[in-house]
């Protein structure tokens, strides 16, 4: 009989107390019989439940402290410190079932598998019509999932997704230049995928993001400030110009070009009427930063 993969739950932690211990128990209470709980924690003063939670789940739980807030660093680290062959990365305001575990590990029975996303609700009373055709558009899927469906896709949203270990290894792990969780997620799938891998949206393990607005990666900006929204901007186009050998120079300059028109976009909004003199030289900037990092990073 094949061994089932050991789990290691992914859980990078930022500021989300509220939210932090339900998703820790979701996860402790997996009916899988071999898996473990991560959490990686980035807060200067972690809450206090942790080290008590550890303290009753001693062979399940593990808390890691890192110095300064970097979600994609806290994920590294995590990774590096687990013993599971599949990650199962899942934010810190997640809420999933007790098959969750067990119903992501199935998928990996066959070794193309490198990653795998669940069918994500952004509430909990969200029908499952919502949810797929939700995700339908998130995922850039050309049809509407039926409940059911295993579908392949270009890439997962790390809060309600899973890896195999050597996918993300041969990938070159998670990227720390990746800030406001803008663009960390759609790299890494396009790097496993580079790598022979393959990654699926399974219908049948549903997620609820509840989106806290504060904490996580950073503090959330429901107002989507200009300055949030250049900074998104430039990493997309530092996504575009360290992938630009995978997804080709058609790829690329399309992305950067979407860049640009984006940025025109923004600085309209921002200066009026002289907003597009502006505009070029504020997209220049973005575009030779990102491109000089992408070259010193990579």
């Amino acid at each position: 009989m094949k061994m089932q993969p050991a789990l290691s739950f992914i859980i990078p932690t930022y500021g989300r107390a509220a939210t932090l211990r339900d998703t820790i128990e979701c996860a402790l209470a997996q009916r899988y019989p071999d898996f473990e709980v991560i959490v990686a924690t980035q807060d200067l003063k972690p809450p206090a439940f942790l080290d008590e939670m550890v303290r009753q789940h001693p062979d399940r739980l593990r808390v890691l402290h890192l110095p300064h807030p970097n979600v994609n660093a806290a994920r590294n680290a995590a990774i590096r410190a687990a013993r599971g062959g599949i990650m199962l990365s899942v934010d810190d305001d997640v809420l999933f079932g007790t098959d969750y575990g067990e119903r992501h590990a199935a998928r990996y029975a066959d070794p193309s598998v490198g990653f795998v996303t669940s069918l994500t609700r952004s509430r909990t009373d969200e029908t499952a019509d919502q949810a797929l055709c939700a995700n339908a558009g998130l995922l850039g899927l050309k049809s509407i999932p039926t409940l059911g469906e295993f579908v392949p896709v270009d890439w997962a949203p790390t809060c309600a997704a899973s890896y195999r270990r050597e996918a993300v290894e041969r990938a070159g792990w998670f990227d720390p230049y990746f800030t406001g969780g803008v663009g960390d997620d759609t790299d890494l799938a396009v790097r496993i995928r580079a790598a022979g891998y393959v990654g699926y949206l399974d219908t049948t393990i549903p997620i609820t993001h509840l989106a806290v607005l504060k904490g996580g990666f950073a503090t959330r900006d429901p107002e989507r400030s200009d300055a949030k929204r250049l900074n998104d901007q430039r990493m997309h186009l530092y996504f575009a110009a360290k992938n630009r050998r995978i997804l080709g120079w058609g790829i690329t300059r399309s992305l950067f070009a979407v860049g640009f028109w984006a940025t025109v976009g923004i600085c309209r909004k921002r200066y009026g009427r002289i907003g597009i003199f502006v505009a070029p030289w504020t997209f220049l900037g973005l575009a030779a930063r990102a491109v000089r990092d992408a070259r010193r990073c990579h």
